[in-house]
C-alpha cells in the first residue's frame, strides 16, 4: 500500500493540473470565508481599519474585474512560457528530461498563484451589489484581492528568472542529481527495508532456502496489461506468500518494459495459485506508459547519460556539459558503492524463504551511467571526457568495499584502455591518456590488493571481470604486482 501511494504521489508531482488545482480550491474556500467574514463584520471592520479597502461598489467590480482578467492573462503567457521551455528542453537535453521539468514544484505554484487569484476575485465579483438598501461591498475579501494580485506580481519575477535559470545545463543536471540521490537512499539503505532481514546465517547460504525442484513445480504468473513497470509492492507480495505458503520469484525489474502475458512472477507451489490469488499479484505491479523514480535508479542515471550523450554528438560539439554529468556520477556511483546492497531474498517472521526479488547490482548501474557516454567519447576521440571518465574510476574505486564492484570498474576501465589504443592514430593527447590510464590501473591494483588479499593473483580479478584484451600502454597491467610509484 506504501509503495502505490508513493507511486500515486510521484505521478501527480509529474502533472501540471494538480498543484494549480488545489491552490484553486483553496482560493474558492477563502472566498467563501472571507465573503461571511465581511457580512458578519462589515461595518466594525470598516470603521477600525483604515488599511482596509473602502471603495464604492463600482470601484469595487472594477477592481475585482482588472484584477481576474489580468490575472487570467498572466496565466496564459506563464503556460505558453512554460511550453516554450519544455520544448526547448527536449531539443537541447532530450525528450525524457521533459518529465523532469513538469515535475517542478515552482512553475506548478506559479501557475496555481494566478489562477487561484482569478478564481477568488471571480467569486468575490459576484458578491458585490448596488442599491441603497441591498447595497454590499465586501471589503476585507477585496483588500485580499488586492493582496494576492501584488502577490502575483513577485511571483511573476520570480517566474522569469526561475525559468531562466531552470534551463541551464548545470541546473539541469544538478537537479536530475538530486532525484538520482533519493533514489539512492530508498533503494539502497543501510538496513534492507522490504520484509523481515534474513539472519546471518541464511543471508550467506540462502539459495539453500530455495525449494528442491523449484522450477518444475512452480507457475508462472502473466502479466494482465502492457506497459513499464514503474514500482513493484514487495511488502504486498510477501503477505500473499506468507498467507498461502508461497515461495515467489519476481521476473521483472522496475523500468522495464512487461508485455501482456510475460511472467511476472513465478510462485512455488503451484497447487496453492488460483485465480483470484494471480489477480492480487498483478495488483502488486504497477505498469504505465513511461518509467519514474519510484523504485528505478536506473531512470535517474539514463536521464544523466542522455544529457551527456547529446552534448557530445557532432551537432552539439559540448564536451564542458558531458564533463558535468560525469562529474555528477562519480558522486552518485560513490554513494550507492558505500551502501549495502539489499538481498534479494526476504524471510517471514518465521525464518522461511517467501520472495526472491531482482536487485539491481552495481555493475549494471556503472554501465547504464558509463556505457553509452564512454562509446560516445571515444568515437569522437574526445579527450577531455576520457579523462574525466577516468579519474573518476579512481574516486568511485576509493569507495567499494566488495569484490564485484570492483569487478566493474576495472572493465570499463579497460575498455576505455582498449579504445584509447584504437584510437592512438588519430588522438592527439594520446600521452595524456595512456598516463591516465595507467594511474587508474595502479589505483585499482591497491584496491585490488585490499579486496583480495597481496598474495592474490590477478587473474582471479581478471576472472570476475571479463577477457577483454589488454590495450598497449607505458604500464602494462601484469600478472604481478607493479612497482611502487
Amino acid at each position: 500500500m506504501q509503495t502505490k501511494s508513493a507511486n500515486i504521489w510521484e505521478q501527480l508531482r509529474s502533472s501540471y493540473w494538480f498543484v494549480p488545482s488545489l491552490m484553486a480550491l483553496l482560493a474558492i474556500l477563502l472566498s467563501f470565508g472571507t465573503i461571511a467574514l465581511d457580512k458578519s463584520l462589515q461595518r466594525e471592520i470598516e470603521e477600525a481599519f483604515g488599511l482596509i479597502w473602502a471603495g464604492g461598489p463600482e470601484g469595487a467590480r472594477g477592481l475585482l474585474s482588472t484584477v481576474a482578467s489580468s490575472m487570467l492573462g498572466v496565466a496564459g503567457v506563464t503556460f505558453s512560457i512554460t511550453i516554450a521551455t519544455l520544448s526547448l528542453a527536449s531539443s537541447q537535453f532530450g525528450p525524457h528530461l521533459i518529465r523532469k521539468f513538469m515535475r517542478d514544484t515552482s512553475n506548478q505554484v506559479v501557475l496555481g498563484t494566478f489562477v487561484a487569484a482569478f478564481v477568488y476575485s471571480l467569486l468575490v465579483l459576484r458578491t458585490v451589489r448596488t442599491g441603497e438598501e441591498s447595497q454590499f461591498v465586501p471589503y476585507i475579501s477585496v483588500t485580499i484581492a488586492i493582496l494576492m494580485a501584488l502577490a502575483g506580481t513577485g511571483v511573476l519575477i520570480y517566474f522569469i528568472h526561475h525559468v531562466a535559470s531552470s534551463i541551464q545545463a548545470p541546473h539541469v543536471i544538478a537537479a536530475i542529481n538530486r532525484d538520482l540521490e533519493s533514489a539512492i537512499d530508498q533503494l539502497f539503505p543501510n538496513k534492507h527495508k522490504a520484509g523481515r532481514a534474513a539472519p546471518q546465517s541464511e543471508q550467506q547460504h540462502p539459495k539453500q532456502d530455495i525449494p528442491e525442484h523449484f522450477d518444475y513445480n512452480s507457475y508462472s504468473v502473466e502479466a494482465h496489461d502492457n506497459g513499464y513497470l514503474q514500482a513493484i509492492d514487495y511488502q504486498s507480495l510477501l503477505k500473499h506468500a506468507t498467507q498461502c505458503d508461497l515461495v515467489l520469484r519476481v521476473e521483472s525489474n522496475p523500468g522495464s518494459f512487461v508485455v501482456q502475458g510475460t511472467p511476472l512472477v513465478t510462485a512455488w507451489p503451484r497447487g496453492n495459485i488460483d485465480e483470484k490469488l494471480q489477480d492480487k499479484m498483478n495488483d502488486a505491479f504497477m505498469l504505465a506508459r513511461q518509467s519514474n523514480l519510484t523504485q528505478d535508479v536506473k531512470f535517474a542515471i539514463t536521464q544523466m547519460a542522455e544529457v551527456a550523450v547529446r552534448s557530445l554528438s557532432p551537432g552539439v560539439n559540448d564536451p564542458f556539459t558531458a564533463i558535468i554529468c560525469v562529474d555528477w556520477f562519480s558522486a552518485a556511483l560513490s554513494r550507492i558503492a558505500e551502501r549495502e546492497a539489499p538481498s534479494p531474498y526476504h524471510y517471514d517472521d518465521d525464518g522461511k524463504l517467501r520472495l526472491v526479488a531482482q536487485v539491481v547490482t552495481f555493475a549494471e548501474l556503472l554501465d547504464t551511467a558509463f556505457g553509452s557516454i564512454r562509446s560516445s567519447a571515444l568515437s569522437l576521440t574526445n579527450a577531455m571526457v576520457i579523462v574525466r571518465m577516468l579519474e573518476v574510476i579512481q574516486v568511485v574505486a576509493g569507495r567499494i568495499h566488495r569484490k564485484e564492484q570492483y569487478a566493474a570498474l576495472l572493465r570499463h576501465t579497460r575498455l576505455i584502455g582498449q579504445g584509447i589504443r584504437q584510437q592512438l592514430s588519430i588522438m592527439a593527447d594520446q600521452d595524456t591518456l595512456l598516463e591516465y590510464y595507467d594511474r587508474t590501473m595502479q589505483v585499482l591494483e591497491q584496491r585490488r590488493e585490499e579486496l583480495y588479499g597481496p598474495d592474490a593473483m590477478l587473474s582471479q580479478a581478471r576472472k570476475d571481470a571479463d577477457h577483454t584484451p589488454e590495450p598497449e600502454s607505458r604500464y602494462r597491467y601484469s600478472e604481478t604486482v607493479p612497482p611502487s610509484t
